[in-house]
């Protein structure tokens, strides 16, 4: 289930996005509480497709899932 989201503007290289849910979201492999959380791409030149999320501070890396290019 999806909640209430709001995000900041991407990041150009990492494409870094600060979002709030408001009710908890599940992700590959985790479910993440109500919060706020920061998703960028892996810093990897040769695969563009893997996304960390990290705690709003950026202190703690949660999750790392492979996503499908649109």
């Amino acid at each position: 289930m999806l909640g209430l989201c709001s995000s900041t503007q991407a990041d150009t290289w990492d494409k870094k996005t600060a979002v709030t849910f408001g009710e908890p979201v599940e992700v590959p492999g985790t479910a993440l509480p109500a919060g706020t959380y920061v998703f960028k791409l892996a810093p990897s030149r040769a695969d563009r497709h893997l996304v960390q999320i990290f705690n709003e501070d950026e202190t703690q890396l949660i999750a790392t899932v492979r996503t499908v290019p649109a």
